[in-house]
């Protein structure tokens, strides 16, 4: 489902009743293709199970992705997990566990199609064999040091939208303050409609929050999230992530 949908999976962990991806999107919204997902994950596990509802509760959570530093800190945190949980001793066990994509990373089995594992490993380097020794060193000093205190940040909205604030106002040549001054300058108005686009749609933060943030109304949110939609379908779904310049 990830590669038809465009996106790319660079870290993920499936625990007793959670799951941890670490995606990058594509063309289509993150929202969608986690309704893909997660859609599937439960079709395919009620007929294994021979019944029938739903298997997840509550609305996914998730957050921007700020830096390189910042993408390792979280494959670390996301493939660590299952030794926190208990359900694998060490990394030696991490290597062979089946719901990671950490064995695929090292090499201890072959990636499967949804696994974007060159990526990920060219965050340590253009070489894979030195890049995976660099991985595991870094596998192991997250062993001995405490987890980034943002890692299970999902829902904190008001940092998360900060961060996309900041990100927007920078590819698009606008300041913040602008932003939030009422400007109906052409690149302000589309960076008001982007961020209310991808803060509801993309990360799920509540419209009340968005428009407080921002200094307008509630309804205004709505209508912005309409415009940002159209925008990003324009501008690129990967503006905001990657720092590539948008077409403001």
């Amino acid at each position: 489902m990830l590669p038809a949908c465009g996106a790319r999976c660079f870290a993920w962990a499936l625990l007793s009743n959670h799951v941890h991806l670490v995606l990058q999107s594509g063309e289509v919204p993150i929202g969608a293709v986690l309704k893909r997902v997660l859609t599937g994950f439960a079709l395919r596990f009620n007929l294994r199970h021979d019944r029938v509802g739903y298997v997840l509760q509550g609305r996914f959570g998730s957050r921007l992705v700020s830096s390189n530093a910042d993408l390792m800190n979280l494959i670390r945190y996301v493939h660590l997990n299952p030794i926190r949980a208990g359900l694998a001793r060490d990394l030696g066990e991490l290597g062979s566990y089946a719901w990671s994509g950490h064995g695929a990373l090292i090499g201890e089995r072959p990636a499967w199609p949804f696994e974007s594992v060159p990526d990920a490993l060219a965050l340590f380097g253009p070489e894979p064999t030195r890049a995976r020794r660099r991985l595991e060193d870094w596998m192991a000093r997250g062993m001995v040091e405490p987890p980034p205190s943002d890692a299970p940040a999902f829902s904190r909205a008001e940092r998360d939208l900060g961060e996309l604030v900041r990100s927007i106002c920078a590819q698009a040549g606008v300041s913040e303050e602008s932003l939030l001054s009422g400007s109906r300058d052409r690149s302000v108005c589309r960076a008001r409609s982007l961020i209310c686009y991808l803060a509801v749609g993309e990360l799920g933060i509540e419209g009340r929050i968005v428009a407080s943030a921002l200094r307008v109304t509630p309804g205004a949110v709505t209508q912005l999230v309409r415009r940002g939609e159209e925008l990003a379908r324009r501008v690129g779904p990967q503006v905001w992530k990657s720092g590539a310049p948008g077409e403001f």
